[in-house]
């Protein structure tokens, strides 16, 4: 059986109701519910597929610090 969760509130609820194992960002750690262990993984880990989403007529001077700080961390590929 597979459950989706559409936040990391709710995937740890599914864990901790023992509903499965999940794997969540390690600051889920604060707000994880008694009963869960948490197990931080260390050592070469796949990279986290992100994508920045804006509204097509909202492109100000806020988006393109986003998109400049963005590009200083991350490799982004226009679109």
């Amino acid at each position: 059986m597979v459950q989706e969760a559409n936040t990391e509130q709710s995937t740890l609820a599914l864990v901790a109701a023992g509903m499965g194992v999940a794997l969540v960002p390690s600051s889920s750690v604060n707000g994880c519910p008694s009963g869960v262990s948490i197990l931080p993984l260390d050592g070469t880990l796949p990279p986290w597929e992100v994508t920045i989403v804006w509204p097509e007529h909202g492109h100000g001077p806020i988006m393109e610090r986003l998109l400049e700080v963005a590009g200083e961390f991350c490799r982004v590929d226009d679109a």
